[in-house]
């Protein structure tokens, strides 16, 4: 089971703010899974209903969701090299502010916009945002870029780096005109809307669909669709409990039904089902003969695992591919340009795409001047 971990990038978002309470210490994996979990098991918000399905515990879902962004976890080499810090500080208000919160996307939540700090000035070298204490880096991909300036509301920006200076009276964004781009401010990050209302991003706010609802191809707020019906594989509008997939003929709600024993089907099921392949009896759905296979793995280098329970200390278990399919349990020190899926595979914790090999190898830390 891949978790569709929607909080961990929103959590990551640097932002030009004072230097108090910052730590260059490890991210806290423990809490970050902590909120995931709450809303995965809380709320129904387009976050894989599926994996609510296979955990029926927050102890037995932060357990997973907590050793998948140790593994994933891409900015620590920038956290070890001193690059990006955290903000203890503003992590803590982001935690209250998700548990105070309604059943909302932790992106839209505006306590959670500042957990990391960077430490390069305007016009510094840069690989990702997080670097800089603008919040901007010019970078595209795993190349050197610089350090961009903020601007403040009512004057132009460029869209595609997002360089608006956040107030604390709301959000600001770099809205396009027809002409050029503004950096304008909203007063209302998000709205939690009802039946039958508008919904999706309008003039800088974004109204979601409360519990039930999901918001539909002309933007309005309408009631999840049972199951049998038919649906739109694009949409989440189907009831939870169910999954839109392909019944042979069309596209339908079909009920989802843990299987627990292997050799047995998974995914559109003769009866009319979707199984789904229970994790907790070490199964995977093999997509090749859509049949539930036990991971026999051992916790040795290169056996299969589904979470990091899997593998044996000092190792990682690198998720990778089409979500559900399995990962290997790899080591922790591959040399530079060793083929990779996640980090910390990686002995430099940098896993990357090069475009000379077509594939994920490991990679030097970028030294941007």
């Amino acid at each position: 089971m891949n978790f569709r971990l929607f909080a961990i990038t929103s959590l990551l978002v640097a932002s030009a703010c004072g230097d108090s309470g910052l730590s260059t210490s490890q991210l806290p994996a423990d809490d970050i899974a902590r909120i995931e979990c709450r809303q995965l098991l809380r709320c129904d918000l387009g976050n894989d209903g599926n994996d609510a399905a296979v955990v029926r515990t927050e102890a037995e879902c932060q357990a997973l969701v907590e050793a998948a962004f140790r593994a994933n976890n891409s900015l620590q080499a920038y956290l070890d090299a001193g690059r990006v810090k955290i903000d203890t500080a503003q992590f803590a208000r982001c935690l209250d502010a998700v548990e105070a919160s309604p059943c909302v996307p932790v992106d839209e939540i505006p306590a959670c916009d500042d957990i990391t700090r960077g430490t390069v000035a305007d016009g510094g070298g840069c690989v990702i945002d997080d670097e800089c204490i603008s919040g901007v880096c010019t970078a595209n991909g795993n190349a050197c870029g610089t350090c961009a300036g903020l601007v403040d509301v009512g004057e132009t920006c460029d869209p595609a780096l997002d360089n608006c200076r956040q107030q604390s009276t709301g959000r600001v964004t770099c809205d396009t005109n027809g002409v050029g781009a503004t950096c304008v401010l909203h007063t209302a990050d998000y709205l939690q809307v009802g039946l039958n209302e508008s919904c999706g991003g309008q003039n800088g706010v974004e109204r979601f669909c409360g519990l039930d609802l999901y918001c539909n191809d002309v933007e309005v707020c309408a009631s999840r669709l049972p199951a049998g019906t038919l649906c739109d594989p694009d949409l989440d509008e189907c009831v939870r409990g169910t999954t839109c997939a392909d019944d042979g003929t069309d596209f339908r709600c079909l009920t989802t039904v843990l299987v627990t024993t292997a050799t047995e089907p998974c995914g559109e099921l003769a009866s009319g089902a979707f199984g789904l392949c229970d994790r907790r009896a070490n199964l995977y759905c093999d997509r090749d003969s859509d049949t539930c296979l036990a991971l026999g793995t051992t916790g040795a280098e290169n056996t299969l695992c589904d979470a990091q329970s899997d593998c044996d200390a000092g190792l990682v278990c690198a998720l990778g591919g089409d979500p559900g399919e399995p990962g290997t349990c790899e080591t922790t020190n591959k040399p530079l340009d060793a083929t990779c899926r996640v980090d910390a595979e990686c002995a430099t914790g940098v896993c990357r795409y090069n475009p000379a090999v077509g594939d994920d190898v490991c990679m030097e830390l970028l030294e941007c001047p």
